[in-house]
């Protein structure tokens, strides 16, 4: 059964309180405040209830409404997916710099037509106090901690002296696409029924919605963009090409979050 559609804001929040990220930007490796997207009816609600919990003092920077939040926000979360936080399961937390937050969801929002509004808050004296004393709270723990942090995608473990990488491959499979005029697009190659579904969907207007993977377009007509593994791009008609490099789960999110906001029903199904 399909969920209910509802309309409110998605937000980008951050907080001072919380400890800098690792993140790998433009292949420059910095650290930056993590980055709450999500998602609420009225704002000012969420943020107060937020700010009620361990870390306060939540600074809203955008808000965009809509018709159909949850919809966004998955859009959303799919154009930023590389940067997610997910050393503690997936999270509403991205190591990207604000300001590429800001100016990847104003894109978004401006393809799909939405109002955007920035919010700059100033706190009180409490909130502010608040504030500092969460900030002291958590320079202790971190001067206590063995030394891990939060790192961009990768499932890496800092310590003093040397670095463990934990890597796993899960074993290949695909899925089906099936469209609203009968046409159902099934391979053995995941990455070629997200082509082909793309190449259906109309890979211009799917450009417009600026999906991102691994920092480049999922879908460009500047082959020079797509210079990470090289050897995991489609070419589709119309002289498009698709970056497929993800694995089969992201893929079907892909194609299933990227027909809804371009009001086509698909259904599709892992094999």
């Amino acid at each position: 059964m399909r969920a209910a559609i509802e309309k409110g804001y998605v937000y980008v929040l951050t907080n001072d309180c919380l400890k800098e990220v690792d993140c790998v930007f433009k292949g420059e490796h910095m650290k930056v405040p993590a980055v709450k997207i999500g998602k609420a009816r009225t704002l000012e609600n969420r943020i107060g209830t937020l700010n009620t919990g361990t870390y306060r003092n939540f600074k809203c920077h955008l808000q965009v409404k809509t018709d159909d939040v949850k919809m966004l926000e998955a859009i959303i979360g799919i154009a930023l997916d590389d940067y997610r936080i997910t050393e503690q399961g997936r999270t509403e937390f991205f190591a990207l710099p604000l300001k590429e937050v800001i100016r990847r969801v104003k894109k978004i929002a401006q393809c799909l037509r939405l109002e955007v509004k920035f919010e700059k808050r100033k706190l009180d004296r409490r909130s502010a106090a608040a504030m500092r004393s969460t900030q002291r709270r958590q320079r202790r723990a971190d001067a206590s901690s063995s030394g891990v942090m939060w790192t961009n995608k990768s499932q890496e473990v800092h310590k003093t002296g040397f670095t463990r990488k934990v890597t796993t491959v899960a074993p290949k499979s695909s899925f089906t696409v099936r469209f609203p005029d009968g046409v159902t697009i099934a391979d053995k190659k995941a990455y070629w029924v997200l082509a082909r579904s793309i190449e259906k969907l109309g890979a211009a207007d799917v450009a417009k919605l600026g999906v991102m993977v691994g920092g480049e377009p999922l879908v460009t007509q500047d082959k020079t963009l797509l210079k990470k593994h090289p050897n995991a791009i489609a070419a589709i008609k119309g002289g498009w090409f698709v970056k497929t490099h993800s694995g089969t789960a992201a893929k079907m999110r892909y194609v299933k979050t990227i027909a809804k906001a371009l009001n086509v029903k698909v259904v599709v199904a892992g094999v």
